[in-house]
């Protein structure tokens, strides 16, 4: 499949499931809120997911930075990815997956999370709606499953909570 053919293919699907990574983002992030920790917002909407595409489509939250650019108490965020086998393998195959990947400190890994991982399944075909969706289940619930874990990652690698449920974006 040329890259004219996949690029429509990966447009449909984060049209689809952009979406629903922005709202598993943020319900990662109310979780973070509520246990005291500063993260960035929006300044028009309010939202602390920001896109952080590259080569893959991706959105992300992450803590609080004040006027000069500097992470108010340790830098952390996570990145959601819709992931393309092509991006990550190269070659010209149509398999896609979803990875949660977190870091702090510049680059410390905090969790890094994909189904099939690390296997011969870690992607599905593209061009099955049903496998996309079924990846999309599991990888959703797994998270789902326990918001308040990223609450324990942070602070079992130090960080604590940086003052209230503040919501403050750069000036």
């Amino acid at each position: 499949m040329t890259y004219e053919e996949w690029s429509p293919v990966v447009d449909a699907l984060w049209e689809k499931y952009g979406p629903r990574i922005e709202a598993l983002l943020q319900r990662i992030a109310d979780e973070l809120k509520s246990a005291g920790y500063r993260l960035y917002a929006d300044p028009e909407s309010g939202s602390n997911v920001f896109d952080y595409s590259d080569d893959e489509s991706a959105l992300g939250i992450g803590s609080e930075y004040d006027a000069k650019c500097e992470p108010i108490g340790e830098d952390f965020g996570w990145e959601a990815y819709l992931i393309e086998e092509r991006v990550r393998d190269g070659g010209d195959g149509t398999g896609v997956s979803f990875l949660l990947s977190g870091s702090y400190g510049g680059g410390k890994i905090l969790t890094s999370w994909a189904p099939g991982n690390y296997t011969p399944a870690w992607v599905v075909d593209a061009l099955d709606p049903e496998a996309v969706e079924q990846r999309w289940w599991e990888f959703s619930q797994s998270i789902l499953a326990d918001p308040h874990s990223f609450v324990e990652r942070l602070k079992e690698v130090g960080i604590e909570p940086t003052g209230g449920a503040h919501d403050q974006a750069p000036s």
